[in-house]
């Protein structure tokens, strides 16, 4: 991994891609959240697939700030539970160092993992996380819609969802927060996990309330 450091993501792709690659950058700097698959050299040469989550960064001014992208490794059929931990354990390191809430929830919305910005932006512990589901933090008035965009991805219909809801603070508070989800499959099509970004809207929505 300390070979790759300070290298642009451009040395890992092949030639053929690198326009596609640079069209999707434009994309990323406009804000549009992405899912979709890669093949990247590695150090031997060999080309392994990837898929990919990305998603832009923005700063406190809602300016773009970078990338966060997530690959998974789809060239192999592996079991779904030493995936699913390198997976985790990756995004433990990762996803707890940046500002936008990113979960992880199974088929059913319970939390497969959460990041640090979501425990601070909800009130909960990771304890309390355990026990919840993404429905438990939406409320009443969203449930419905957040509950179709959920269908949406696991039946494929859709291979991202972006919308705006309000969700439930531990303290009962709402807020307002811009989502993005998508969902990670197997080879074989089955989903292996959904994962969202929020981004807390609440202070921009009283901004203009006022």
């Amino acid at each position: 991994a300390e070979e790759m450091l300070g290298h642009p993501v451009e040395d890992f792709i092949s030639s053929v891609d690198l326009n596609d690659h640079q069209q999707r950058m434009i994309k990323r700097h406009e804000g549009v959240p992405e899912n979709y698959q890669r093949k990247l050299r590695r150090k031997d040469g060999s080309e392994v697939i990837c898929q990919v989550f990305a998603s832009a960064l923005k700063d406190i001014n809602g300016k773009f700030a970078g990338s966060f992208a997530l690959f998974t490794d789809v060239s192999e059929q592996t079991r779904l539970e030493e995936s699913l931990q390198e997976t985790l354990e990756f995004q433990r390191v990762m996803l707890d160092n940046i500002q936008q809430a990113v979960v992880l929830t199974d088929p059913d919305g319970k939390f497969i993992r959460v990041n640090n910005a979501f425990l601070n932006m909800f009130g909960y512990s990771l304890a309390e996380v355990e026990k919840l589901t993404i429905q438990s933090v939406t409320t009443p008035e969203y449930f419905h819609a957040s509950h179709k965009a959920q269908i949406d991805l696991l039946n494929g219909s859709k291979q991202l969802i972006e919308m705006e809801k309000e969700y439930i603070r531990k303290d009962g508070s709402r807020l307002w927060a811009a989502t993005t989800g998508t969902s990670v499959r197997n080879e074989d099509g089955s989903i292996r996990y959904l994962t969202a970004f929020i981004r807390d809207l609440t202070t921009q929505k009283l901004a203009i309330s006022k």
